[in-house]
């Protein structure tokens, strides 16, 4: 490949060069270029910041909801037992011999109930108090003279809520009033 002359680079290189009004009127140019173009960038990179932040709030938000399901559904697990362990408790013969026992039992059930406690669990208050479909599930109608029509007067099987959120509905019998 032959060599360039320095002659030619010469001419090439003043051919390329403006003129000095025309320079500064060129820099100027490229320079608001140059800025205009920043400002895109410098935008485009406050909006993936920004998509970034809420990206990572989004994603808290939903470790958070999987942490509070996965934790709805082992204490969905565990209400059945205390079920039993409360009826067992309620039915235990108050003899002597087994009063050792009766007493380890209550002693689970008290740790049971403080470990649901803990973790946000409580009771769905029923007895007296009017029915309310998204807390309660009527499993049968008495006619009860002294209460008011569709008030809770026996709780069948305690229902519960995890912090303020129903997980399981209370079975009562509701009243139908005087007839």
């Amino acid at each position: 490949m032959p060599e360039p002359d320095d002659k030619s680079l010469e001419e090439r290189a003043a051919g390329s060069r403006p003129t000095e009004g025309a320079s500064l009127e060129s820099l100027r140019a490229e320079l608001d270029e140059a800025e205009r173009e920043r400002g895109q960038f410098k935008s485009l990179a406050q909006r993936a910041q920004a998509d970034l932040a809420n990206l990572r709030k989004r994603m808290e938000e939903e470790r958070e909801e999987i942490h509070r399901s996965n934790a709805a559904r082992m204490i969905n697990k565990l209400l059945p037992i205390l079920d039993d362990m409360q009826r067992a408790l309620d039915s235990a013969p108050a003899t002597a011999q087994d009063a050792a026992w009766l007493d380890g039992v209550r002693i689970i059930e008290r740790s049971l109930r403080s470990m649901l406690e803990a973790e946000g669990v409580t009771s769905i208050e029923a007895v007296g108090k009017p029915f309310d479909p998204w807390e309660h599930e009527a499993l049968y109608a008495v006619q009860d003279a002294e209460k008011p029509a569709d008030t809770v007067v026996t709780v069948i099987r305690p229902g519960y809520k995890l912090h303020g959120k129903v997980l399981r509905t209370a079975q009562v019998a509701v009243s139908q009033g005087a007839k």
